[in-house]
């Protein structure tokens, strides 16, 4: 059980473990956190906005501007998709 344990750590490739992934994992061993389990984890958000290239990206005013300053981006994505 610890072995696959180490391995499921592993195959998330992130510095932290969601408990949502704990409780899928434990739930294999008929374990119960008693937590709701959410398909969509924080992870799989993470994911998918990881896969936005600069290309793709399209800059949000309520959210990519440093407090409204155009010149000042608050991400390395937001920066480079206003440069292209």
């Amino acid at each position: 059980m610890f072995e696959d344990f180490i391995s499921a750590l592993d195959n998330f490739g992130m510095a932290f473990v969601e408990l949502n992934d704990i409780a899928i994992w434990l739930k294999k061993f008929d374990f119960d956190l008693g937590v709701p389990i959410s398909e969509d984890g924080q992870g799989d958000i993470l994911d998918k906005a990881l896969a936005i290239g600069p290309r793709e990206y399209q800059l949000d005013p309520s959210c990519d501007y440093w407090r409204g300053v155009e010149t000042i981006l608050n991400s390395e994505v937001a920066a480079l998709a206003k440069c292209l």
